[in-house]
């Protein structure tokens, strides 16, 4: 195993924070597909970070996977409004 550096995981925590917010914003002017599909491309890279960060972080890093899977979540959230807002289109 490799060791991650607390940096790492700040760094991917503020990216993350960062894609929500800018998906969140602009979810409303976006085509159901576009929208669909920018989470697509985040979703794999999402999991396989926070299984990594959590399988190889110490307990400093509790604090900031969680906020990472709850940032996760509302993502998907997010994602579920949007298809079930294309179903009813």
């Amino acid at each position: 195993w490799f060791r991650v550096d607390h940096n790492y995981i700040n760094t991917f925590s503020k990216v993350i924070d960062f894609f929500y917010k800018t998906y969140i914003s602009t979810l409303k002017s976006m085509e159901t597909a576009e929208s669909t599909k920018i989470f697509e491309e985040i979703q794999d890279i999402l999991k396989y970070n926070i299984e990594i960060i959590e399988a190889i972080s110490t307990d400093k890093s509790k604090r900031i996977i969680t906020s990472l899977k709850a940032t996760r979540n509302k993502i998907m959230k997010e994602y579920i409004k949007i298809l079930k807002r294309g179903e009813n289109a």
